[in-house]
């Protein structure tokens, strides 16, 4: 949920890396966490039950693993809600902290119409605490969908630089398009939306997106000048 959202996208975890997560937890065996990988419904049910008990315990490396799970499947509530009691039971000093608090944005930032002031501050919190691409990319798309196009586009940059699955560069794109539409380059934002739907067809963004970006609108000023140069 990275950029933020490879970081809490669970395709982008090897199964190596889950398993490390899930034994130093204890919260479940790692070929649970496979099947759930692999598509296995029933099982998935299973094991997010498990994690989720496990982390209402106060095993936070089975919050992270739950969280990871939660944002996977879109559960965009129960996962704030998880983020939300995490950070209140960890302090900025806990290796959890910064991931939990990305999560908290990410899911908000996807589940509600307008930005709000607990997600701006969880994705300034995580980013002020972790300013890697990862977390740029969140950190970023809160601040274009705030207006403030030009202080998120060089996060969203980044984070896309440093994506390697598709469905995450697709994420990025979306903003990308979304912040260039907003600066009236809409000729270019047209590209980054067509980029994205190609890469990802089934991004979670793609509706904001096209909304965002005019699908017949005349050429502006910037795209114009663009245009124009040898």
């Amino acid at each position: 949920m990275s950029d933020g959202w490879q970081l809490i996208t669970i395709p982008q975890l090897s199964a190596h890396e889950i398993e490390g997560r899930v034994v130093r937890s204890k919260a479940l065996d790692a070929l649970a966490v496979r099947e759930q990988v692999g598509g296995d419904l029933e099982l998935a049910v299973a094991v997010r039950t498990r994690l989720q008990v496990a982390a209402a315990g106060g095993d936070r490396q089975a919050a992270v693993v739950a969280a990871t799970v939660l944002v996977a499947d879109r559960d965009w509530s129960g996962a704030a809600s998880l983020a939300r009691d995490t950070l209140a039971a960890t302090g900025p000093s806990d290796a959890e902290f910064a991931f939990m608090a990305n999560v908290l944005a990410w899911s908000l930032l996807v589940a509600e119409d307008r930005i709000s002031a607990e997600a701006d501050e969880a994705s300034e919190v995580a980013y002020r605490l972790d300013a890697s691409a990862r977390i740029a990319g969140t950190r970023g798309s809160v601040l274009i969908e705030l207006g403030h196009i030009d202080e998120g586009m060089p996060l969203v940059l980044r984070s896309l630089a440093a994506c390697l699955e598709d469905s995450s560069r697709a994420l990025n794109l979306c903003y990308l398009a979304i912040g260039e539409a907003g600066r009236g380059e809409v000729t270019r934002a047209r590209a980054t939306l067509a980029a994205a739907e190609q890469l990802d067809p089934q991004c979670v963004l793609l509706d904001r997106a096209r909304s965002r970006v005019p699908t017949a609108a005349p050429v502006s000023e910037n795209d114009e000048a663009g245009e124009q140069q040898p």
